[in-house]
């Protein structure tokens, strides 16, 4: 008995990775829409995103029991059921599912929905192996993202989306779907077209110029920001490129308004606080000061906070309480890093991290005030500006929140020396023009992301950021004495 169980077992084992092997070499995510306004309605006429998976191979395959996700953290976030004949995809055929978050909707309904910012889509086996994967970036509304010809590697954006069908071989795709220029005008970027088609480009915008207006397969456009946005609002308007093979995509267009970014600064942080000053309920709970360097009350009601700088936009601070989200001159205002916002609106959902990590106040996604990224801070010590909304930064064993830096010994403000970076705002090549050489430097996107992490010798060597897109970066210098953050304005490709 126990020899035919062990058989048994060797052949349930042999099949099990047998039939995986066929799921992987087979199943394919082919092409997906992350934001449906008109291309393809569900069966009750909404207008949700979709995904299209694609059986490559010559057997009926299931979904049942196979999970989808959004997220590789949690690859196991949606289950497909048992006994569904909803879920088969015949042999070179195609199965359409909605990620509406709405599985109670149907089989084919997935308990998530696509971002058009941008994030990974992941089919697994019933045991959590993974079968396919793919991770994409910003998306045009009604344009889709497909592989070019069923099953292939290569991936490219479809204005005559496909779905449930075979994907042209005709292709028209732009490299980029979004710049953003700054509000400064005359300066030019280039967008890279992929194409095997004829093309037009065409746009009604006023404020920018386009180099070519139509191609021939592979080409370059090169667009110019013709004027200066002199109103503090963000304009908008779009690139069409057409084909008659392809169809039509739009590449969005944004110019940032000329926003006056107030005077606040985050002016102490204290990211593990044990006895140092409770909250309103008596909780030590984290916390982090914002200064008003200004000589005017402003009122932070719409603002945005947050601890992810790849999530601007993370907390708003609620509008309509400006006595208790306003700061006088020269004041201070304490908010509480506790994961509990129904506590106030001066307490955020979200909590410090004490090993490190970064701080953002945002006006928009687009539109840092300030941001600062701190390091790793023991229990009852902060971390804050040595004098109030200067750009050096020291450890505090005695804190204080709500009010003055300015107690800190008067050799170490001797130590803040002035620095600068130039050209600045600039197109490429930056130097930095100190008294500390050699010293170790970091280029921040408004992401987070570090761009540069490097030693500068002298003010000769410069700062390549020649290959990076238009936009605001911020330069932090550190060295045995000091550790200060600058804006960069860059007008890059």
């Amino acid at each position: 008995m126990i020899k035919i169980s062990t058989f048994l077992l060797a052949i349930l084992f042999i099949f099990v990775h047998f039939q995986r092997g066929i799921v992987a070499q087979t199943l394919v995510i082919n092409e997906f829409m992350a934001s449906n306004a008109t291309s393809l309605s569900d069966e009750s006429g909404s207008y949700p995103d979709w995904i299209e998976l694609y059986n490559a191979g010559t057997t009926v395959m299931n979904l049942a029991g196979m999970y989808l996700s959004d997220d590789p953290a949690t690859p196991l976030k949606h289950q497909f059921p048992y006994g569904n004949d909803s879920t088969e995809i015949q042999p070179g055929e195609y199965l359409i599912l909605w990620a509406d978050n709405d599985s109670e909707e149907g089989v084919l309904h997935v308990s998530f929905q696509l971002s058009a910012g941008g994030e990974s889509i992941a089919l697994y086996t019933s045991s959590g192996n993974m079968v396919d994967f793919v991770t994409f970036d910003e998306q045009v509304t009604d344009v889709s993202y497909g592989r070019f010809g069923d099953g292939s590697p290569d991936w490219i954006f479809y204005g005559n989306a496909s779905p449930g069908t075979s994907n042209p071989l005709f292709y028209l795709s732009p490299s980029e779907t979004e710049f953003v220029f700054t509000a400064t005008g005359g300066y030019s970027t280039n967008l890279v077209v992929a194409a095997n088609v004829n093309w037009t480009a065409s746009s009604s915008l006023s404020w920018i110029s386009l180099s070519d207006l139509s191609g021939t397969n592979d080409g370059v456009i090169t667009i110019t920001s013709l004027s200066a946005n002199t109103t503090p609002t963000m304009r908008e308007g779009i690139i069409e490129l057409s084909s008659t093979e392809t169809g039509n995509l739009s590449v969005v267009i944004k110019q940032l308004g000329n926003t006056i970014i107030p005077p606040i600064v985050i002016n102490e942080v204290m990211a593990s606080n044990a006895n140092t000053i409770a909250d309103e309920f008596g909780d030590f709970d984290d916390w982090f000061e914002l200064y008003n360097k200004g000589n005017v009350p402003i009122d932070l009601g719409g603002y945005y906070l947050t601890d992810d700088l790849g999530d601007p936009l993370k907390h708003q601070i609620p509008i309509g309480q400006p006595a208790l989200t306003t700061i006088q001159p020269n004041s201070y205002l304490l908010f509480w890093a506790d994961d509990e916002p129904a506590q106030g609106v001066l307490h955020l959902p979200f909590k410090l991290s004490a090993s490190g990590e970064d701080l953002g106040l945002y006006i928009d996604s687009y539109t840092p005030i300030d941001l600062i990224s701190f390091p790793t801070m023991v229990s009852d010590q902060s971390y804050g500006r040595i004098s109030d909304g200067i750009n050096s930064w020291t450890y505090f064993d005695e804190p204080t929140p709500g009010s003055s830096n300015s107690t800190v010994s008067s050799e170490l403000l001797t130590l803040v020396e002035s620095w600068m970076v130039y050209p600045n705002p600039g197109q490429g090549l930056y130097y930095l023009q100190s008294s500390l050489y050699p010293i170790r430097i970091r280029v921040f996107n408004a992401s987070g992301q570090i761009l540069v992490n490097e030693s500068i010798s002298s003010r000769d060597q410069a700062i390549d950021l020649q290959s990076y897109p238009t936009g605001i970066y911020f330069l932090e210098i550190q060295s045995d004495k000091k550790r200060d953050t600058k804006k960069i304005i860059h007008h890059g490709r």
